[in-house]
């Protein structure tokens, strides 16, 4: 017993059908049979030709079986236009009105009633239906028919009714099909009986016609078509080609062979709704219908006596590797070779001629494969999970799908963020789940409500979801070209369909104007209209979802480009590709390469985009990109973040900002879409980030936070790594590694900027700090502090000390840092020295450049140099002096070997022992660095007021002779180990001051100038007065005086040395001062007037010593030379300086004019002479040059008076020497110089 009770509406209907079976058709000889199958069976399989009213008869078998009454019968066609015309054949034959008791239904058009009994319906619609009735009740008996076109949606439906049955015991299926491996689907339902119909055809005669040698299609084609022809002039042909492109290649051939009476016509999708109709009303001529796969089934085009089968056809097959879904020519199955034969032979006997071997047809697979095995599966498995049904995997399909496609499949939904890693629906999935298109589309929409481009999107989804509504009529190519191109853009296809939306919206309020516009503009109306109508159910099924922006504007006027496109992205994240210019192709994820296909904007662009966007890649003869857009790859980041592989290298600290950043590139399917930008590293890898935070932040000291732990961390490391450039030891004390350790064990989780950082301290009052101990490699030996100290005192104050272990670079070693205005108070040792700890390395090298025999007294060396130190340290060797005549005074008293000073010149020490000198200005800032004290501020031998002894005898800042007792002229300096220094006066500028002096001559020089500068102090107006009156003539102020602004200063200050007419350094008190310096102001004017005199007096031999020596300068250019050289040097700027101007100038001039006259008549002889004294003469020479006043430096001054001397015994020897046999003192006066 049924438990459904009967539908009062359904029962009405079937008490009106008239159910009869027509006689002709053979499958009414087995109504019984099917009956008595159905009954005892809830799955029936009838296969059945072409032909033999499966389709028709199956829904009236099912109402005289009594099915009908408690719920409708639903049969499934592959395609809307057979189930809408079945639809209405099956309604005539029962006898009622379409759309009644036998109604259909098809995406936007439903023409059913709740008294509809017999429901026709496409395969989508029923699937659709499953969604809300899970258990199909409203259905008692359910035909699938077509089932062998093996469509995704069939297999699917099959698979679901398989698991649906044993819940529903009351339904009844029957699978129908014209070619059907019966055997496999009757196992599939648990061996569900098999009924065989037999078509209603007349004889067909197979002729096999395979090609020629190199013989194109179109030909064999026109061969096969001339053959029929021999056969029967009359009867129509049905030719069933690949593709388009066959088509009009064979059109053209056959047109120009001018067959007679013959008209030839395309049939294939996108040829216009016109040109298909004419298909359809055979007019008085013979036809040639050329037609692709879409006339194997479904379609009947009246009278066909003969086909002729390429044996070919586009099979479009998914390929998961590729991700591209391929239209490729391939050879045709058994089963669709049957169904293209069996389209002759129902109207009278036919023949097939076959372009290829019998061998080739019993070589080709038996059936095509279903579609669930050649497409992608996205769709699929979001629609199962939406269902809940089991996973794919696990759904029994009839023939499962390859593995590699449903992992491509379970990777797209993954891509959208649709299924998460447990093949569950995420909330995205839902939304997806709901809405009635593919769910890259579906993905594109819910995005697009996100960036507030959803009514946009609207338009572009449902155009993407139908088939191209684009016509190119054969005889109206370029007008259809010209046509569409009004509404394309340059940049973007997607933007092309809103402009051709744009358009219908204003010129087409009706149906019937877009009528108008789809013929004008070369477009199929039927599509624009379903184009419309899909935009508008995608809008109602939006605004169920609740989404803003969900109601279709009139107009889309200025879309947002960046959203429109990333939001087209977000559903095809994967079809991203970027221009290769010197291959001219695209390369898009996964190495695959393609170019534009020639429909697009964008096909022969100037420049090409650097990056594509594509909506689907399609390969034909080579692989294209239909429906493009140039973008930016930055929009992959912003439509699907989740895909991008982000790759962190370089990690750093930031000192400036205090946050660890690394350098991130993006990735994508082998694309870089992003070279490389700076982000905060802790956001991907917190662990490394505080690592490095610690170990370059916080374990180097860079960090400090004033007052808190942090800072005294920060000095503890410091002091350690100033230690290890004292002591020159880097890397064996401060243990990097065990403050890196101590930080992260100590610190918690988090801490890995300056920010985080203070916000720890801001928390919590513990301290986090590391002692010396714990950050030492080991306990450092015992020093003392002095040995490395951070400053040096020098004349009462303190100047830094710099320690820098850098090998091979100048600044190694100590530098001392002093202000430009403070280098006067440096002693000329004051970087002999070093510092103690450097000490004994520089002095062991020293005595190691000593000869032999005084290394060898000297050993053991390195005891040698312990015993020198610590009697450095204790005092025992007086260290107001240059290291060199310390440690050779040492080294003479304790090996009694004659060691001298200069016996140290050649030492050559390492850079590191010899200190620098960094000059200051007054913003601290280093003006230069000196390798030595600058000459014009070396204080000589003049001795620090803090040297034990000294402060007695120093005093400064005085107008007046200082102190009451005299001088004395030589002291004996405490704990200097019989060092005796010399008090003199100094000249300050506008004072005087005392000081001690190492060396008496010194000493003298400046006890000169001091008494000078009191003199001058004391009678200020009167030297004023005389300044005045000091007058030379034109010629020897243009000569000598040009550029010697002050020389009436220095003029001054040798009459008054002269005026005291006693030696200057016998003036030792404050009475003996006085006595003299009045004498002086009594004969001051005597003697600036007997000066100038004498002056005057030189310039005669001066001008002819000159003179003489251009004479001569083209014979004896080294005489001549050294001659000039001579002259500007005794006139030089400065030169009455020299006190002995007067005293020995007139012998020296006298030499000049001697030499002059002897060389001019013998100028070979006088550069013999020259030979002579030449290097002692360069080398003063070079000395003079490199200090500011020769008179400053009295040792250098007195090996000049000796040069001249020389010059005399070489030059003149009839004039009066100062000083007997100066030659035999120059190598001497040199190696005390030292120079």
């Amino acid at each position: 017993m049924n438990p459904r009770p009967e539908n009062p509406d359904y029962a009405a209907s079937c008490d009106r059908f008239r159910v009869e079976f027509p006689e002709e058709l053979p499958i009414s000889r087995h109504v019984d049979e099917i009956k008595k199958a159905w009954e005892s069976s809830p799955v029936i399989i009838v296969g059945g030709d072409t032909g033999s009213g499966k389709t028709t008869q199956l829904p009236k078998i099912a109402l005289a079986l009594g099915y009908g009454r408690r719920g409708r019968i639903g049969c499934t066609q592959p395609r809307r236009i057979a189930a809408s015309a079945m639809s209405r054949r099956v309604a005539q034959e029962l006898g009622c009105e379409p759309g009644t008791g036998v109604g259909y239904q098809v995406r936007f058009d439903d023409r059913t009633t709740k008294s509809t009994v017999l429901k026709f319906m496409t395969d989508g619609i029923l699937l659709a239906e499953t969604r809300n009735d899970r258990s199909l009740r409203q259905y008692e008996v359910l035909i699938i028919d077509e089932a062998h076109e093996r469509s995704l949606n069939i297999d699917f439906l099959l698979g679901y009714l398989k698991n649906l049955l044993p819940h529903r015991p009351d339904l009844k299926v029957a699978i129908s099909s014209a070619t059907l491996d019966t055997q496999e689907f009757s196992r599939f339902f648990n061996d569900a009986p098999v009924i065989a119909i037999e078509g209603r055809t007349y004889p067909v005669e197979d002729v096999f016609m395979p090609p020629e040698y190199d013989e194109e299609l179109s030909a064999q084609i026109a061969r096969a078509a001339e053959f029929v022809t021999s056969l029967d002039p009359q009867g129509d042909i049905l030719v069933f080609l690949p593709g388009e492109r066959e088509i009009r290649d064979a059109t053209d051939v056959l047109t120009g062979r001018r067959l007679r009476n013959t008209e030839v016509l395309p049939l294939f999708g996108r040829l216009s709704a016109a040109d298909q109709q004419k298909v359809f009303n055979p007019g008085g001529q013979r036809r040639i219908v050329l037609a692709t796969n879409v006339a194997e089934t479904s379609v009947t085009i009246p009278r066909i006596r003969f086909v002729i089968d390429s044996g070919l056809a586009r099979i479009k097959r998914f390929n998961p590797r590729t991700q591209i879904e391929e239209l490729q020519v391939e050879s045709i199955s058994q089963a669709s070779a049957r169904q293209r034969r069996g389209r002759c032979g129902r109207i009278a006997d036919g023949v097939c001629v076959h372009l290829y071997s019998e061998e080739d047809l019993e070589r080709s697979a038996p059936y095509t494969d279903p579609e669930i095995k050649r497409t992608g599966l996205a769709g699929v498995i979001l629609q199962m999970a939406a269902l809940g049904l089991p996973r794919i995997t696990h759904f029994p399909f009839i023939n499962p799908p390859p593995p590699a496609a449903v992992r491509e499949g379970l990777r797209t939904l993954e891509d959208l963020r649709a299924l998460d890693p447990a093949g569950r629906l995420t909330r995205e999935g839902w939304k997806l789940a709901e809405l009635p298109i593919d769910p890259h589309l579906g993905k594109m929409l819910a995005f697009a409500e996100k960036r507030r481009v959803l009514p946009e999107l609207l338009v572009i989804a449902a155009y993407l979801s139908i088939q191209d509504p684009q016509e190119r009529p054969l005889e109206k190519q370029q007008a259809a070209d010209e046509a569409h191109r009004r509404y394309r853009d340059k940049k973007s296809d997607f933007v092309t369909i809103l402009n051709l939306w744009n358009a219908i919206q204003q010129e087409c309020p009706s149906n019937r104007q877009l009528r108008v516009f789809a013929r004008r503009n070369f477009y199929n109306f039927n599509r624009l209209l379903e184009w419309r109508n899909l935009a508008a159910d995608l809008a109602d099924a939006a605004a169920d979802l609740k989404w803003s922006g969900a109601k279709l504007p009139k107009l889309l006027e200025n879309p947002p480009y960046d959203q429109v496109h990333q939001s087209i992205l977000a559903g095809i994240p994967r079809h991203i590709a970027r221009y290769m210019p010197e291959e001219q192709h695209y390369l898009g994820t996964g190495a695959r390469k393609f170019l534009i296909f020639p429909g697009s904007g964008l096909f022969k662009a100037k420049p090409a985009p650097e990056w594509l966007m594509s909506f689907a890649l399609v390969e034909t003869s080579r692989l294209f990109a239909r429906q493009n857009a140039a973008i930016r790859p930055d929009y992959l980041e912003q439509a699907a973040p989740h895909l991008c592989t982000r790759i962190y290298d370089q990690p750093y600290w930031d000192a400036e900002s205090g946050f660890v950043y690394a350098r991130e590139r993006l990735t994508f399917g082998g694309l870089l879409i992003h070279n490389g930008r700076r982000v905060l590293y802790s956001k991907s890898h917190p662990a490394e980030a505080r690592e490095i935070f610690i170990r370059e932040a916080l374990a180097t000291g860079s960090v400090i936070i004033p007052k808190t732990w942090i800072e005294k961390s920060a000095h503890v490391l410091e002091s350690l790594a100033l230690l290890e450039e004292k002591v020159r030891r880097p890397g064996t004390i401060l243990d990097p590694e065990a403050v890196v350790e101590h930080y992260l064990t100590l610190l918690p989780e988090g801490i890995d900027s300056v920010k985080s950082l203070k916000e720890l301290i801001r928390n919590d009052s513990q301290d986090y700090s590391i002692t010396p101990q714990d950050a030492m490699q080991e306990q450092f030996r015992q020093w003392e502090e002095g040995d490395y100290p951070d400053a040096l005192a020098f004349s009462g104050q303190s100047f830094r000390l710099r320690y820098s272990f850098t090998p091979g670079e100048p600044e190694d070693g100590l530098t001392l840092y002093v202000p430009s205005d403070q280098l006067n108070l440096l002693p000329g040792h004051a970087l002999d020295w070093l510092v103690p700890g450097y000490l004994p390395e520089k002095v062991e090298l020293m005595i190691r450049a000593l000869p032999k025999p005084v290394r060898q007294a000297a050993g053991p060396i390195a005891e040698t140099v312990a015993a020198f130190c610590e009697a450095v340290k204790s005092g025992a060797v007086f260290s107001e002096q240059p290291l060199a005549a310390a440690l050779a005074e040492y080294l003479r008293d304790n090996l009694g070997e004659p060691v001298a000073p200069a016996d140290f010149d050649n030492v050559r020490l390492p850079e590191y022992l010899t200190m620098k000198l960094a000059e200051l200005n007054r913003n601290g800032k280093i003006v230069q660095l000196h390798r030595e004290i600058p000459a014009s501020v070396q204080q000589g031998s003049r001795l620090s007021r803090a040297v034990a002894g000294a402060k007695n005898y120093t005093a400064a800042g005085c107008t007046a002779w200082p102190g009451l007792k005299p001088l004395p002229f030589e002291v004996e300096l405490p704990n200097g180990n019989g060092k005796t220094a010399y008090p003199a006066l100094c000249d300050e500028g506008e004072s005087i001051g005392q000081a001690l002096y190492l060396k008496e001559s010194e000493a003298r020089m400046n006890h000169r100038k001091g008494i000078i500068r009191l003199f001058k102090l004391e009678n200020a107006a009167q030297l004023k007065f005389f300044k005045r009156t000091i007058r030379f003539s034109r010629q020897a102020e243009l000569s000598w005086f040009l550029n010697y602004r002050d020389y009436a200063d220095d003029l001054l200050d040798t009459a008054i040395a002269a005026a005291f007419e006693s030696d200057l350094w016998e003036i030792r008190d404050g009475l003996a001062f006085g006595i003299g310096a009045e004498h002086a102001k009594q004969e001051l004017g005597c003697f600036v007037d007997r000066m100038v005199k004498q002056l005057e007096g030189y310039y005669a031999n001066y001008q002819l010593g000159r003179d003489l020596a251009k004479r001569i300068k083209a014979q004896c250019p080294e005489s001549a030379a050294d001659m000039k050289r001579h002259l500007d040097f005794l006139f030089r700027n400065r030169f009455l300086k020299s006190d002995f101007v007067f005293e020995d100038y007139p012998r020296y001039l006298r030499g000049v004019k001697i030499r002059a006259e002897r060389a001019a008549g013998a100028p070979g002889r006088d550069e013999t002479k020259l030979d002579a004294i030449s290097d002692y003469l360069d080398r003063f020479h070079l000395a003079a040059e490199s200090v500011p006043e020769l008179t400053d430096k009295p040792l250098l001054h007195d090996f000049w008076r000796l040069t001249e001397e020389c010059r005399l015994a070489v030059f003149a020897p009839e004039v009066p020497l100062g000083e007997r046999a100066p030659l035999k003192k120059l190598d001497k006066a040199w190696e005390e110089l030292r120079f």
